[in-house]
C-alpha cells in the first residue's frame, strides 16, 4: 500500500498540502506539510476543523446563553450539512467519466476527463515487483495546458503537436485530454469499453526541459505521472512490454509499450496495455507525444492500438 502523509494538493493551489490516507485523498488539507495527520490531537491543537477542510473550526460555544431552539437548530443544520458533504464526497469519480478535483478513492476507471485536476499529485504508489522506473525517486510532474493549442483541421485526422493520426471510427469526438495535465496542446478520441473504464488514443506535446529533455525521458516520465498521480485505482503492477528506440514518419522517437494491472472487483478487465511515445520532430523546445489505452486482453482494440501506431504522422 502507499504511504500516508501529506502532499502537494492535486487541485494545483499553490502552497497547499492535502492528506493522502494510503489509499484515497483525505479533506484535510494544510500550508505546513510538518502538521501532524488528521485525527490526532496535535492536528486538532492547531486549530483545523473536524471535516479537515483545511480551515480553522467554528464551532457553537455551549457557553453562550443562546436560546435552545437556536443551538438546537444549529445542530441540527451541522449535522444536515455533514450529511450533504459526505453524499457529494462519495460521487467524485475519477477515470469512467477521462486525463483531475483531487479525488476521494475514485469508483470509476482512471484516465477519465469528467472531473480534471489542475495537475497530478505524486502520492507513493504499491507495486508488485516494479520496474526501475517505479522505483526512482518521487517526481513532481510539471504543470502544462492540455487545451492549449491552435486548432484542428477538418481533415478526417486527430492533431496534437506536430503528430496526428487517423480519426478512429466508433469512438469519440476528439477533444482535449485534461487528464494528461502536463501536456499541451493535445486531442484525443475515447470509448467505454465497460462501465468505469475506457479506451483512448491522443497526440499532444510537452516542454522539452527538465523531466522531458529527451524523447527516451518524456516517455518514461509520461508513464510515472500516470501511475504515480492516481491515474490507475487499485495500480498492482507494470510489466513493459517495448522499452526501445523506433521511427515515426521517418522521425526518431522512443516507444515504451507496457501493461498497467490493476486489483479491482468492480471491473472484468486486468488493466490497461498503455503505450507512450513521443518523436524528436525538429523543434528545440518541444516533443510532440502519443499516449493510448486499451484493455489488457481485448485482442481487437490491441489490434487497434497497432493500427493507430502504424497511422501515425509528423506534419
Amino acid at each position: 500500500m502507499s504511504t500516508a502523509g501529506w502532499y502537494p494538493d492535486p487541485d494545483g493551489t499553490p502552497g497547499r498540502y492535502r492528506f493522502w490516507d494510503g489509499r484515497s485523498w483525505s479533506n484535510a488539507t494544510t500550508d505546513d506539510p510538518r502538521t501532524a495527520a488528521p485525527g490526532t490531537g496535535a492536528r486538532r491543537a492547531a486549530g483545523f476543523a473536524a471535516g479537515g477542510a483545511g480551515q480553522p473550526a467554528r464551532a457553537i460555544d455551549p457557553a453562550r446563553d443562546q436560546p435552545h431552539g437556536l443551538r438546537r437548530g444549529l445542530i441540527i443544520a451541522g449535522v444536515l450539512l455533514l450529511l450533504i458533504m459526505v453524499a457529494v464526497g462519495g460521487v467524485v469519480v475519477w477515470r469512467n467519466g477521462q486525463d483531475q478535483a483531487g479525488p476521494p478513492a475514485p469508483t470509476g476507471s482512471a484516465w477519465d476527463d469528467s472531473s480534471p485536476t489542475a495537475a497530478p499529485s505524486t502520492p507513493p504508489s504499491p507495486s508488485v515487483s516494479p520496474s526501475p522506473s517505479e522505483t526512482a525517486p518521487q517526481l513532481r510532474c510539471p504543470r502544462g495546458n492540455p487545451e492549449q493549442g491552435p486548432g484542428q483541421a477538418a481533415d478526417g485526422r486527430v492533431r496534437g503537436g506536430k503528430l496526428s493520426f487517423p480519426a478512429v471510427a466508433d469512438y469519440s469526438a476528439p477533444g482535449p485530454r485534461l487528464r494528461l495535465s502536463w501536456f499541451y496542446d493535445t486531442d484525443s478520441q475515447f470509448q467505454v469499453t465497460e462501465p468505469g473504464w475506457q479506451s483512448s488514443f491522443t497526440v499532444g506535446e510537452v516542454q522539452r526541459a527538465g523531466l522531458f529533455a529527451g524523447s527516451h525521458q518524456a516517455a518514461d516520465r509520461t508513464l510515472q505521472c500516470m501511475i504515480t498521480g492516481d491515474g490507475f485505482e487499485g495500480f498492482a503492477g507494470r510489466k513493459d512490454l517495448r522499452n526501445e528506440a523506433v521511427e515515426i514518419d521517418g522521425r526518431p522517437a522512443w516507444m515504451i509499450m507496457t501493461e498497467v494491472r490493476v486489483d479491482r472487483s468492480d471491473i472484468s478487465v486486468e488493466g490497461d496495455r498503455v503505450a507512450v511515445i513521443f518523436v524528436d520532430d525538429g523543434r528545440k523546445d518541444r516533443l510532440s507525444g502519443f499516449v493510448a489505452l486499451v484493455p489488457i486482453g481485448d485482442r481487437s482494440r490491441i489490434a487497434l492500438l497497432d493500427t493507430v501506431i502504424k497511422g501515425l504522422r509528423v506534419d
